[in-house]
């Protein structure tokens, strides 16, 4: 099984250079050296958690602790640092709210989950994140969310939603899902990333900031690479205990 992750993760990894170079042709020479970097980042940080998922042990656990806390820490240390508008109060309380709840949800997804589960999601999340950036470079002419994540097309969450749920029917014999759920869960896994992902972004926007911090070479911050797979993990497990 796992030889067989690791060649459609490295396949995907394949198509997504050749895609990144095609939509960089007429970026300037920082552009295409920051997504170069992003990549090259991005690919060490993807293989590094699937070791992590792929080890038995409570190795996930302790990384989705540590992934949490920072991003607490992250998301605290930008409250006291910038200062805000007293009508952007209440805006931070609903934002501290949904992270404590989201970070609940996520907590009990990695111990309550199994691995198979949580690399499907974590493989889905993947796709959906890198392919949406990718065909929003390409084919990207309507902003989804232009107030709060201005690159983030409406094209590229359809690009990418097509792609991970290509994906999710493909990967679908690791968890054992039917047709059915491999689809209607990787429509779930899809939206909680997405939320996951305008939320970090509402709070950068908020503050007027790009980055929370420079920790991670061409991504905004530890919470922001991570992100999307918090919000996926947490809805996943609220569907879980509806169902």
């Amino acid at each position: 099984m796992i030889l067989k992750i690791l060649l459609y993760i490295e396949a995907y990894f394949i198509i997504g250079i050749i895609a990144m170079y095609a939509g960089s042709k007429h970026a300037s020479r920082d552009e295409k050296r920051g997504r170069w970097i992003k990549l090259i980042v991005y690919f060490f940080i993807v293989h590094s958690t699937l070791a992590i998922i792929l080890v038995e042990g409570p190795y996930f656990i302790i990384l989705t602790a540590l992934v949490l806390l920072i991003g607490l820490f992250e998301v605290i240390h930008t409250f006291y640092k910038y200062s805000v508008k007293h009508a952007q109060k209440e805006q931070i309380k609903r934002i501290s709210a949904i992270y404590i709840i989201t970070a609940i949800g996520m907590t009990f997804f990695s111990m309550e989950t199994g691995m198979e589960i949580i690399l499907y999601v974590y493989l889905i999340v993947g796709v959906f994140d890198g392919y949406s950036q990718l065909t929003g470079q390409l084919f990207g002419k309507h902003a989804l969310a232009k107030k709060i994540s201005p690159n983030k097309t409406i094209e590229g969450s359809i690009g990418g939603l097509i792609i991970a749920l290509l994906s999710g029917i493909l990967l679908r014999s690791f968890p054992m899902f039917s047709m059915a759920e491999a689809l209607g869960f990787t429509v779930v896994i899809c939206i909680g990333g997405l939320f996951g992902d305008l939320m970090a972004s509402y709070v950068k926007r908020l503050y007027q900031i790009k980055d929370f911090n420079k920790i991670i070479p061409g991504h905004g911050g530890f919470l922001d690479r991570f992100d999307s797979f918090i919000g996926a993990g947490a809805l996943y497990q609220v569907i879980i205990w509806l169902l």
